[in-house]
């Protein structure tokens, strides 16, 4: 759960690091005053994000957990969610180490899409 509010919040070298990499990039090379201040509402819009990931990641790791809980609610997940979730976790590290792997998909989902 970390690793996955991590990357949404844009800490490299994580998956979504990569996609507000890219995003910024393409609008100030856009240019013009406009595309500026999108960027800048963007960049603000993104701290406040982070604020409020970070909570939820304190609120994981440091916080008392409020009531009781089942005997059977600390048991492992099970063998499909726990590979769903590690296939999830390794794509996130993967993509944001080596970003042109999700270029490579979308261009060929392209391909794919136009039929050609």
């Amino acid at each position: 759960m970390t690793i996955f509010l991590l990357s949404l919040a844009g800490i490299p070298p994580l998956a979504g690091w990569f996609a507000k990499f890219a995003m910024f990039r393409s609008v100030i090379i856009a240019g013009g005053t406009m595309t500026v201040v999108l960027a800048a509402i963007a960049a603000v819009n993104s701290v406040i994000a982070l604020y409020y990931y970070a909570r939820v990641v304190k609120s994981v790791w440091l916080d008392d957990p409020i009531g009781e809980f089942a005997p059977d609610a600390e048991a492992a997940p099970a063998g499909s969610l726990r590979l769903a979730l590690m296939v999830a976790l390794l794509i996130t590290v993967v993509v944001g180490f080596f970003p042109t792997i999700a270029t490579y998909v979308g261009d060929a989902s392209r391909v794919i899409a136009s039929g050609g």
